[in-house]
């Protein structure tokens, strides 16, 4: 995917190009100018790396700034790099996904054979924004009768029960009390009413007690203007949380564990 699109930064406009395939923001160092005064640039110890190259970029620094487009806006982490405006601005997917430009679409269709009867299931296609949509396939056969045989497990929001989740905490950063970012007042009403539909859900707790963690709420607009995404901005508590490391098996592995499973097809 590899289109341009304009954003603001803090309220500086500035163009990108989108790149579905980029796990971070990147800003060339002439760029970055544009935002002196506008936003707080620290030192990173991450390696980035261009596709299909072994050597990192060369970094200039790190900093976390707001974005919005006409309709949506969000949080996001930017690494500015050594170079002309040549190198250009990347826009990575999950701040493309966030502002609405880049949509991931999670969609179960079937495709039953006339001969074989082999069902072939596709999800996680990843296309840019287009005017065109094309409906979901109905789903039928086989996978029709799976969802029908266990329609409870695919209604609703999925939940983890019976299992405690634990955070490896880094002792040594001190606790982060960020600044209340103010909720517009014609959006207010908005925010209670989500707040009690995610505290009913089960999703969010109320915590009365003292605590050395506060993180501010981010309110994002829906194409729907009778509803809202609300954010939390995570920057400095994930800073605190120790990476867990696991092996990611290959499908050659899966393969010889499993000889005789099913397989499905992912089209990302």
């Amino acid at each position: 995917v590899c289109n341009k699109v304009k954003i603001n930064i803090n309220a500086v406009p500035i163009k990108f190009q989108i790149d579905s395939g980029a796990d971070v923001n990147i800003i060339d160092e002439d760029t970055f100018v544009t935002l002196k005064g506008k936003v707080t640039l620290k030192k990173s110890n991450a390696k980035l790396f261009a596709y299909n190259s072994s050597s990192p970029l060369s970094l200039v620094g790190k900093f976390t700034a707001a974005i919005a487009t006409k309709k949506r806006y969000d949080v996001a982490d930017f690494y500015v790099i050594k170079g002309s405006r040549s190198s250009g601005c990347l826009l990575g997917s999950t701040s493309a996904v966030n502002l609405g430009i880049l949509h991931i679409v999670n969609q179960l269709k079937s495709k039953v054979g006339t001969t074989s009867k082999a069902t072939e299931v596709s999800a996680g296609a990843v296309h840019a924004k287009s005017k065109q949509s094309n409906p979901a396939t109905p789903l039928k056969g086989m996978l029709g009768k799976l969802v029908a045989s266990y329609n409870d497990i695919f209604q609703g929001i999925g939940k983890l029960k019976g299992v405690k989740v634990t955070l490896h905490i880094d002792e040594t950063v001190k606790p982060v009390a960020q600044k209340h970012r103010r909720v517009p007042f014609h959006l207010r009403d908005k925010v209670e009413a989500e707040l009690s539909r995610l505290e009913e859900a089960g999703i969010i707790e109320t915590v009365d007690s003292a605590t050395d963690w506060i993180s501010p709420i981010v309110i994002a607009p829906k194409k729907d203007s009778n509803e809202i995404r609300m954010c939390v901005d995570m920057v400095e508590p994930n800073r605190a949380i120790k990476r867990t490391r696991h092996v990611i098996p290959t499908v050659e592995e899966l393969r010889h564990r499993n000889p005789e499973s099913s397989r499905t097809q992912a089209d990302l």
